[in-house]
Order: structure tokens, then sequence, then C-alpha cells
């Protein structure tokens, strides 16, 4: 489809002298030296589309430079505000001129570069070294830096930064209009060079990008069709200069790796993720670093943020190894799926009653239902929610309390507009200190039982308290206190909630740095918010309690502590006001003393997440999904714990109201579930989670051309294989009789317009059943309707337009039968032998038996048949589509059995106009334009015999057809058959072949929407009073009335693995299998030790059953799994294993080991794989290596490159030459002084990133690693991966 921008920008194009514009003018600080003063600027206002040429620089060439030029050099102070005003022409400021100052439809970026000059009036450009200080792009509403530019009447604003060094520098200002980028040299750059000088700079040493050189023709920044939906934009050129955090050349630096870091505990991050028991005390946690795979068309990036990102297209990212966190790289990468995990979910009155969820970055509002919740909006903020609560400092509506984690903490106050139903941020409170330590493990927030204060603790030995206000109907913040602390390692906090209005304490629970576990009760002064210094200290040292829940009732309020087997309650005394002391000189002696009131013992494994009924009741979830009630009994002293039923490990639980409670996870799917009347849990509703994603792969499963994402996902009981693809959501509605042996579906309108007939269609047969009542669905018998022929199948049947008189059509093996809807009698009839069918507004055209085409006009005022045109192909048609447009003209598209071809002809004079090859007989065909013949660009799709959609866009000049693009889907190994259906007016198809997929168009690409119903052999679109808008699914023996919902950007399916957690996916396409290696953990009470024991499995990559599996020993744990393609004498496919043996009194493990397996398929051919025998599994090689396999992956020339602990290791598979046994032969080494973490191979060159700020590149020569660059000022590049030229990390 082409959409109205893009004729616009093609009308532009072809007048393109109109569009154009020139920099021409410098303001500083709203002060201009004049009219094209300091500016080298053209005559002509034309672009250059070479990147190749020097007249990339400041142009010339074929806009020829004035000379000589101005001599005006303009002065730049570091920091201030730099504009650059752009027009049309020279002239044109000011004037009527509707391309001033250029045309709308030339969207694109706008860029500022710098080069350091010896003399800012040099005339010589050639040589010099840039850097980029401004960008501007693609905006998240739609519109473009151009539209930006175009609004402020030609003028772009930006900042010189600060650490620019004083000196002269040509400024080279430079547009790219994008309207015509879809081809070559399309993109069109405009682009002067000022003179400046800048004064009061810095001493930033930024890395440098030459001219021409920074561009390549085919970036995707610049050969880029803008017209598809685009969600990102990839700014050409490096990344602009930061003075924060200055981006430097990667081969300036040659400092040694170990004058950096020390060298850590290897393997300890590992150690941590496999084992939650350890992180106690940790150092704080890194932002979340990305993760990249590449595929050869496809990249997909993974975050610590649990999103998946997709970028299509194999391109060049960026010019040199460079720091690009800075900006996370999302200008690179677009959301392929939204945040999935759930951290925190808080029901609350807003105006009206929502649960508010927060999922990672994004708060999510539902509606409360009788029976479920339903989304009413959803609100992203720029950094990870850290805490929600609700607020409200009186009776009014409340509002939200969000604090945002490290680096970016920030407070928020988000309100809810109940008119528009919408979320937004009221207000924010930066919180960030620079030269504090984060503090990590512990409550990030806690509110006061009355929703008045909240306390923050973002620091070591900083808290925060904050008091909240009513403002113009707002709520906002009233007062806020820093106070420092001396309890450091807090594990947790909360409000003390007292019966007394102006009283207030704090209770902290914390760890010593022996060891010890105490939790402090301190004061909070009502007036300042300041917190006592001294406090009354309780000694919690016998168990390890780690969490504090505040319960507050009209009998008293106290805090719950949990952790290890205990759950105690304990509730500190009211102080008599008159006796206390002054809070900042208060006395341990004089403090109000607490009492240990009672304790309960807890028998299940780490609590995860806790949810408030009221000021008795408490749900818990552990982190193996069991769900508990705690119940506080005062009166008896005691605390009792009520084992409800097993569901997902909550980090949240929200109760709703009847027993309804919301489980927001992040380990598994959140639920919404019912507690029953005889107390047993029941799963209402599921969202599903793909989150912590492990590891993940891009596979083409179904060799379709649309390759799917597996996540390995889950912990605890959640373990399980995610899959994600666009998807479609169903409905079934309705299940229709016994329609076993039925091979076509037809439906006929009546009078009412409504579908009030289906034609049954057997092998020899057809029935009529009435389907008018939407209740009962009856035969329709010859003497009720004698319209239909019955002794034979229909080959198409279909209403003809108009109202009156009301006509059908129905074609058998041997006749066209026109019918009349009213009275059910034949009105006229044709006789032949016919093969295949199609039926088009008036006009039906044939395949007959004898190899010749027919095709028949229907007038249907006299209700007669006519013969229009008859001609002899001497080849059988296997199908026959034809399409008439209001132009008059009518196109036929024929496949034959005898060749393997679908043929274009025109229908007036059978003139063959177009033959396209297809891979195997053509079964179904189908014209899918839109606007046609107007538009005169369509998808034609093919449906073969062999379960593929050919997918041709063709573009029709002058009766000819030219293919501009072909795509090919497999769809399994069944003929495939298509249908066109209307969604919302929008016309869709659906592919039926051993899968079912709704196709849809987005611009010109074809997306795919799977549908999750197995076995479907037929789909009719049915519209009936009773099931309005609907499709008929034919199953083996049943109809089914569905319903399509949304088209999903994407859908997730589950193959769920219980306690073993997949960690490490491999695909091996020789068996069409994944290999897993997974760990599984036994539970255990609370702070025992799980038992652990892991295990590497094969899944069929079709069915994904359970085909065979491995396991190591107990002491044991596979850390890595890959396919390798070696060669020791003869080439062979390995499934290669990593492990590392874990020994309790080692920091980090001394030993590994690698396996080598063959994975034999027994089957002849993996066209039939249901009942074929499960592959052979052979260990092939076992090898003790020096440490822990931390990654691994085959080079090209028979080694396999292996990360144990710190050190890359090259091995060579060869024989031992007196067993011929395999072995594994160290060739070289590289060493690294701290924890590597990815590794990435590509040929020759190896891309190692590590966990502490750096990425390397090396070279393998077939003998020796060699060390070809280094960055170390990445932040966090725990991952990279490379293209053909270029390096990616994250």
């Amino acid at each position: 489809m082409i959409t109205p921008s893009f004729l616009l920008g093609a009308l532009s194009f072809a007048g393109y002298t109109l569009g154009h514009t020139i920099f021409q003018q410098v303001w500083v600080n709203g002060v201009t030296p004049g009219h094209l003063k300091g500016i080298r600027y053209p005559n002509y206002d034309g672009p250059i589309n070479d990147v190749t040429t020097n007249d990339i620089i400041c142009n010339g060439g074929p806009n020829p430079l004035v000379t000589p030029y101005d001599t005006t050099i303009i002065d730049v102070p570091a920091g201030a505000t730099v504009t650059a005003e752009f027009h049309h022409t020279l002239t044109s400021a000011g004037t009527s001129d509707g391309d001033e100052p250029i045309s709308p439809s030339h969207k694109g970026p706008i860029m500022v570069y710098l080069a350091k000059v010896p003399s800012a009036l040099q005339t010589t450009v050639t040589g010099l070294q840039w850097f980029k200080i401004y960008e501007d792009g693609l905006h998240s509403d739609g519109t473009w830096a151009v539209d930006t530019m175009i609004t402020n009447k030609g003028k772009v604003n930006f900042q010189m930064p600060v650490c620019v060094p004083s000196g002269e520098y040509l400024m080279r200002v430079e547009l790219i209009a994008l309207h015509a980028a879809g081809s070559s040299l399309g993109a069109q750059f405009y682009m002067e060079c000022a003179q400046i000088r800048v004064t009061g700079g810095g001493s930033a040493s930024p890395a440098t990008v030459s001219f021409p050189g920074a561009y390549g023709q085919s970036d995707p920044g610049i050969l880029i069709n803008i017209y598809q939906n685009l969600s990102s934009y990839p700014i050409p050129g490096p990344r602009p200069l930061t003075c924060s955090g200055t981006v430097t050349q990667a081969s300036s630096s040659s400092r040694a790796l170990s004058s950096i870091r020390p060298r850590p505990l290897v393997l300890q991050a590992l150690r941590l993720a496999l084992d939650p028991r350890a992180r106690v005390a940790q150092a704080p946690p890194a932002p979340p670093a990305l993760e990249v795979l590449l595929s050869t068309d496809n990249v997909v990036v993974k975050d610590g943020l649990e999103r998946l990102l997709v970028r299509r297209e194999r391109a060049r990212f960026l010019t040199n190894i460079t720091a690009i966190l800075s900006d996370r790289i999302m200008h690179l990468v677009s959301t392929y799926l939204p945040p999935t995990a759930t951290s925190h979910a808080v029901k609350c009155k807003l105006g009206e009653e929502l649960l508010i969820v927060a999922r990672i970055n994004r708060l999510d509002a539902y509606k409360l239902l009788p029976h479920g919740i339903e989304l009413l909006t959803s609100l992203e903020v720029l950094a990870r929610v850290a805490a929600l609560h609700e607020i409200s400092p009186d009776d009014g509506p409340g509002a939200l309390f969000v604090v945002t984690d490290h680096p970016d903490c920030t407070a928020l106050i988000v309100e809810y507009s109940v008119m528009e139903k919408k979320l937004f941020v009221q207000s924010s409170y930066k919180l960030n200190s620079p030269i504090k330590r984060p503090l990590s493990g512990c409550t990030v927030c806690a509110v006061s039982a009355n929703r008045q204060y909240a306390a923050v603790a973002l620091y070591l030995g900083s808290m925060n308290i904050f008091s909240f206000e009513r403002e113009n109907g707002h709520v906002s913040l009233g007062m806020r206190s820093e106070s420092s602390i001396s309890e450091l390692l807090l594990s947790s906090f909360a409000l003390v909630p007292s019966q007394s209005d102006d009283e207030m304490q704090i209770g902290l629970l914390y760890r010593t740095h022996s060891g010890e576990t105490k939790l402090s009760f301190k004061a909070i002064d009502e007036e300042t918010l300041d917190i006592s210094r001294d406090g009354h200290i309780v000694d919690l040292t016998e168990s390890e309690f780690r969490q504090l829940i505040p319960m507050v009732s009209q009998e008293g309020g106290g805090l719950l502590i949990i952790g290890g087997d205990q759950i105690q309650y304990h509730e500190p005394q009211v102080t008599d006001r008159k006796q206390k002391s002054p809070i900042r000189t208060a006395k341990v002696s004089d403090f109000p003393q607490g009492q240990d009131r009672f304790r309960s013992s807890w028998q299940y494994s780490d609590i995860t997440g806790y949810g408030m009924v009221d000021g008795e009741r408490v749900f818990l979830s552990d982190k193996y999904g069991k769900l508990i009630m705690v119940v506080l009994d005062r009166a008896k002293e005691s605390v009792q714990t009520h084992f409800l039923g097993e569901a997902s490990s909550a980090s949240c639980i929200a109760y709703l109201n009847a027993g309804v409670i919301f489980l927001g996870s992040e380990t598994g799917d959140s639920q919404l579930v019912q507690i029953t009347s005889s107390g047993n849990v029941e799963i209402i509703d599921v969202q599903p989670n793909i989150a912590p994603i492990i590891d993940c792969a891009l596979v083409d499963i179904d060799k379709s051309g649309d390759p799917v994402v597996l996540t390995c996902s889950g912990d605890g009981k959640t373990g399980s294989l995610r899959i994600i693809r666009t998807g479609a959501s169903t409905e079934d509605l309705a299940t229709i009789g016994d329609v076993k042996g039925v091979k076509r579906l037809f439906s006929l309108r009546d009078g009412s317009g409504s579908h009030a007939y289906l034609l049954f269609s057997y092998l020899q047969e057809t029935k009529m059943i009435n389907v008018k009542d939407g209740r009962r669905y009856d035969e329709v018998t010859e003497h009720d309707f004698p319209g239909i022929v019955r002794d034979s199948a229909t080959l198409a049947a279909a209403n003809l337009e108009g109202d009156s008189p009301l006509l059908a059509v129905q074609v058998t093996h041997s006749s066209v039968n026109l019918v009349d809807m009213e009275t059910g009698e034949v009105c006229n009839d044709w006789s032949g032998d016919i093969v295949t069918a199609c039926i088009d507004g008036d006009t039906i055209a044939m395949g007959l038996l004898d190899g010749s085409l027919a095709i028949l006009q229907i007038n249907i005022k006299k209700k007669s048949l006519k013969s229009r045109q008859k001609s002899l192909l001497n080849l059988q048609v296997s199908t026959i589509s034809i399409r008439s447009y209001p132009s008059g003209k009518s196109y036929l598209f024929i496949g034959l059995w005898e060749r393997h071809v679908v043929q274009i002809l025109r229908a007036d004079t059978l003139e063959k106009l177009a033959e396209i090859e297809v891979p195997h007989v053509a079964l179904s065909i189908l014209p899918w334009e839109h606007d046609f013949p107007r538009n005169t660009r369509f998808n034609l799709l093919i449906g073969t015999g062999n379960g593929h959609v050919v997918a041709v866009h063709l573009h029709v000049k002058d009766s000819t057809f030219d293919i501009e693009d072909r795509r090919l889907i497999y769809m399994g190994e069944r003929p495939v058959q298509l249908q066109k259906y209307l969604d919302q007016g929008k016309e869709n198809v659906i592919a039926v072949g051993k899968k079912t997929v709704i196709l849809s168009r987005n611009n010109r690409s074809i997306v795919q929407h799977h549908i999750n119903i197995k076995d479907i052999e037929a789909v009719l679109p049915f519209d009936t009073p009773k099931f309005p808008n609907t499709l008929l699914f034919k199953l083996n023996s049943t109809l089914v009335v569905s319903r399509i919902g949304k088209l999903e950007k994407t859908k997730i399916d589950s193959v769920p693995l219980g306690y073993d957690i997949p960690i490490s996916i491999a695909y091996h396409p020789e068996i069409h299998a994944f290999a897993l290696g997974c760990v599984r953990r036994e539970p255990s009470r609370a702070g025992a030790f799980d038992t652990i024991t892991s295990s590497f499995k094969l899944l069929d990559a079709t069915t994904f059953e359970f085909l065979n599996s491995y396991s190591v020993p107990s002491a044991e744990e596979i850390t890595k799994v890959c396919i390798a393609n070696l060669d020791a004498g003869s080439p062979q496919t390995y499934v290669a294993v990593g492990t590392a043996i874990w020994k309790e009194e080692e920091a980090e493990p001394t030993k590994g080991r690698i396996l080598l397996f063959t994975a034999v398929s027994n089957q002849s051919s993996l066209s039939s794989r249901k009942n074929a025998p499960a592959p052979v599994l052979t260990l092939m090689l076992e090898q003790e290596i020096p440490g822990a396999v931390v990654s691994m992956s085959a080079l090209e020339d028979n080694h396999l490159a292996v990360i144990v602990n710190s050190i890359l290791i090259v091995y060579r598979l060869t024989k031992r030459d007196a067993s011929g046994e395999l072995q594994l032969k160290p060739v070289d080494q590289w060493i690294h002084n701290y924890l590597l973490s990815s590794l990435v191979v590509d040929g020759e060159r190896i891309v190692v990133g590590d966990a502490f700020q750096s990425v390397t590149l090396l070279q393998w020569t077939g003998t020796e690693l060699k060390l070809v660059s280094k960055d170390y000022e990445t932040a966090n590049s725990v991952n990279a991966t490379i293209d053909d030229t270029h390096v990616i990390q994250s």
C-alpha cells in the first residue's frame, strides 16, 4: 500500500528543484553577525547525493560555492546557544515561497559537526577530522527534525558543548532529506560550513570521523523507506559528543588492562545468578546490559529490563568501536516486545478504583470488573520503577508515588484523569547524588499507614522523608528532609504505625559489618521530618530476617518481621508525649521500648512478595509459587499461616475484592486468582511473562522466512521456553454439528443481507444448511430450495452484487446455475466439464476439462448467463482467479497442473501478460490490492501444493506486470488455501495449510499473525445476526464459529519445563531440534540449601517434545551449549556442552568440562516427524579444563573458542595418535584480568565483552590470537557482536 504521504513525496521528487534548502545564517545567544556572514554558501540550492565524493564535506560540485569566501569568523562561547538558519533559496526568506524554508515532504534528520583547524579561514577542507555535537531525527510522535525546523521558520537551536576545546573550527550543519531514500542515491544531503572560534572551552578529546568516509551509501539511515511504520530511526554518523562521558577513539588508548582494575572473583556473577542465597551485601547492581544475537538478516537485542528488541536487515550500525550505551542504542532498535515482568502492583483510589501495575519502566492502569480486570491506559517512565505506592494527603483522590532506580533516581507523583482515562506525571523530583554510594539489596520506599508520608533510601547512610499536600487540586510534595543514619547495610525499613496522630517512627532492619541482624526504631520529628540519631535496638541475630511488613488496625500497629525460618511480630510501645525527651537528644533508655509479642515458624522457601488484605491478614508468596495467608491474632498473641495453593512466584500481590487476588511476577506469568469458598486457589486469567531472559535464539523454525524469537525464561518452578512471534487472538463462540468429509464451504445471503445458508461440498455431493435461526442448523431439502444442485461437488458459490433481484451462482463439475434466492428456483444455467471456477462480481471464469478457459457474463436484470470468451490452452488449469475493475479492465490469474507457473491474462482477449514461477503447482490464487487500479501496485498471493504461500508484489504499467518483490512463506506439509476477510473495514487474508496464519499489510510489507488453532482445514467469513463479522473454521469433524481479536504485535507461546530452568539454547539444523542446558533446583525450607542438578536436553523444534537428555554429576552445572561443525578426520556436527564444577571451598571454579555429543536422527526424511524415533545421542569426548566454561563458539577452521573463567582459549579438535580418541588441544590463549562474559565469532574475528566496561576485538590467524582494538569507555559492555565490517557493542 502506498500512503498519501508517499504520493506527496513522489510528486515533490518529480519537481525536486522546488523543495531544496541552504544553511545561510548563524545566531549565537540570539545575536547574529548577519545574513551569509561567516558561511561558505553555494549559489544554487541543490543537494549532494553521493556520500563518497568530497562535495559531501562542505557542498560544492553541482552547487558551486560563492568565492572568495566571507572572512568573518563567528565567536561562540562554550555552552552558548547556537542557531542555524535555513531558507529555500538565498532570497526566499520572508516571501510567500511555498517551499520556504524547505518542502514539507523533505523529511529527515539535522546534524552539526565540528572540525578543529589551524585557521577557520583556510580553504582546504579535505582530510579534516570531524566530531558530531548535535543531532535530531525521528520523534516519538512521528514528526522529524525537519518538521521542527519548518515550524521554527528555518531555525535550528543547539548548544555548543562546554567541553569543546577553545580554538577555531569549521562548523558543518547538515540536513538529510529522506523522501526518496528508498532507492540508492535517493537521499539528499544539504550542508554548508560556517567559520567559528570557540572561546572558554574545555579539554575533551572526542572521537572523530572523516568526510567522505563517515557515511556509506547503504547505511540504514541513508538507504531507508520512511513511509513504512517506523518506530525508530538510526541517525547516520557517530553519536554526538557528551561532556559528562566523552567518547574516545578505541585505538588511542594503550593502557594495560591490569593497570585499570584489580582482578575480581571470576564467575562470581554467574554463581549469584544461579544461587540467589549468595546475594548478601554485594556491590550495587550495574545498569541493565544488552545482549545481541545476529542472524543473516535480523538482529535481536535483549536487555536487563527483559525487553526484546529487534532490527530488520543486517546493516552497518557503527563506524567504529564507540561507546553507544550513553543513549542505550535505542535509536538503533525497536521494541519487539514490551516489558512483561511485573515488579509492583497496588490497588488504589485515584478518582476511581484501579489496579496499577509496574512493569519495568511502564505503569499499566486496570479497571476492576466483577470477574476480572481491563486495561485502561499505560504510562512509560524513563527508568526502571523501584517503588510504587498510593499517597493521599487528605480524603480527596489519591495519587501514585513512584521512585525510579539507579542511575536515574527520581521521585514521581503520578495522577489519573478520570475524564481522559489516562495517567500523567504531575511532578518529579531528582534524587541523584554523584558522591554517595548506591544502596542495594534493600527496600527502596515505605509509605505511612495514612499515606501522608514516605521514606526513601537510595544511598548508603542516607534516608529521605517526604510529606505530601494538595495544591490547586493536585497532590504535590510538601516537605522533604534528608537525614544521615548509621544503619548502612539496610535490608528493609518501614514507617511504624502508631495510634498517636503526631507521633511517627521508622523501623530499620539492617546487618552490622560483623554479620549480625538488628532492628532499630527511631523517632521522626513531625515538624522538620528529621530522624533521631538514637533509637531502640532489637537483636535479631538468631534468624535471617530480611523483610519488614507494617501491620496496622484499630487494635494497634506493629511490624511483621520475616526471614529464614521465622515470622515474628513486634509492636513498639506508645510513648508518653509529656515525658518524651527531645528527639535529637533522645537516649536509648528514654526512647519508647518495644516488645517481642509473638512469633511463628516458616516452613516454606524464601519469600518473594507480599500483599496486604487488612491490618490482620497478609498474603505471602515464596520463590516456588506457594501462596500463604498469614493471620495476626493480637488477642491470642499468635501468628498463624494458612497454605492456600500454588501459583506463580509473586514479586507483588494486590488484593482486589471478593477473594480475587492479582499476583504480579518477575520470574513467571502474572496471574489473576480467586480464593474459593473451600480456601483453594483458582486461576482466572494469565498475563504471559518472558522474564527473566537468561538466553535467547533467533530461529526460522518452520522455514517460513519469518524467524521467531525463543527465550530461556523463568526461575523456581517456572522454567520455560517462550516462543515469541506475531500472532492473533481468537474467541470461540459456537460449534456446529458433524461436518466430517466436507471439502469446501460456501455461504449465501438472503434478502436480509446476512448469511442465511451454508453449502457443504463433499466429494460427490452438496448439502444446503439453513443458519438463519442461529440456534438450529437444519439441512434444506431439494423440495424447499430446488435451485441448488445437490448431486455434485460445488466448486464455487457466491451472491451477486445488487439488491433486486437477489441472485446467486453455484458452479459444479458439470454446470453453472443462476439461482433466485427469494424463490429458490434456477433462473438460467450453463453446462460444461468444469475443473475449477471463480466468481467475481457479474463474471464467472472457469478452467475446463479439455484444457480450455471459459468466461461467462451475468445479466442481473435479465437473470441470464452469456458466454463471453473461450480459448483452448491445451493445458489443464489447476486454479483460476479473475478480477474486474471499475476502469473496465479485467485480468485472469491461472495456475497450471503441468507447469509450476501462474499466468496473468487479459480477460477480454486472453492475451498472456506475465508468467510467475512457483515452487509447486498453484492451488489457490488471490489478488490482494488496495485502491487498484488508481494505485498501480498490488500483491498477488499464490498457495501451492507443497505448503508455500508465494507473495508477489506487482506493478502494472500499460497492461504489463513488473515483479518488484517476491517472498516465500512456508506453511507446512499441506496444500495451502487462501481466503479474504474484513477486519474493521481492512481486508486481510487467511492462509490455511498445516498451520494457519493471518496475513495483513503494513505499507508494502506483509505481516504474519499465527492462529493458535490446530488442524484447520478450511475457513469461511460468516455474518449472521447471532454471530456478526465472524469466521467459520472447519476442523476435521466440526465447524467452529470464531471471532478474530486484535492482531497482536506479538504472541507468546510457552513450553513449560517446571523446575528445569533453561540457561542456554542452540539450534541443531540437521536434526531440527533445540539443545538446552538446564539447571534444576528442588525446593527446600527457607534458609536451607536447595538441591541443584543440571542436564542437557534435546527438544523437537516443531513439537517441542522431549527427545533425549544427558545429566552431569551433582557438583557440576552446565553453563553453555552451542552447535559446532568440527573436523578431526571427517566433518561432523557436534553439540558442545560446557560446564563448571563447584566446590564450596573455592571462590571460583578451578575445574570444568567440555563435552562433545553427536545427535543423529534415525528417520529417513524430515517430512514425517510425528512417529520418528528419537535422535541417538552419543558422547564423543569429555575433557576437563582449568575452570568454568563461560561461553564458547566454533571457529571456521576446526577450532573451538572457549572462555574459561577470565581466559579465552582456542582449542583444536584432533585425534590422539595411539588410540584415535578425540581430544581438544589448546592452541593459543588470551588472558584478561577480570570477568569475561560474552563471545561472538564472525569468521576470523572474535569479539569479547566483559562485565567491567571494556570490549576487545581479536583476530584469529589460524595459529594465534592477535589483538586488533579495545574500547575501555563503554559502561557495562558485557555483550557484543559484529557484522561484516563493524562492531555492535552493548
